[in-house]
């Protein structure tokens, strides 16, 4: 039980984070998923792009 209640949860988390992108972040994210085999693929995704999108945030400024 453990297991699936802590997928449900990373699955919440990565539906709420993907509802938050602008357009152009989830067009390239239509664009990866054709690669992503596991949920964990997605996450890392998303971590990788919200690092990359706050660092260029913090450079601008």
């Amino acid at each position: 039980m453990r297991c699936k209640a802590s997928y449900a949860i990373a699955l919440a988390s990565s539906a709420i984070a993907i509802s938050s992108l602008p357009l152009p972040v989830l067009e390239d994210l239509s664009e990866a998923l054709l690669n992503f085999t596991t949920l964990a693929d997605l996450e890392a995704w998303l971590e990788a792009r919200c690092f990359a999108d706050t660092a260029r945030v913090a450079e601008q400024n």
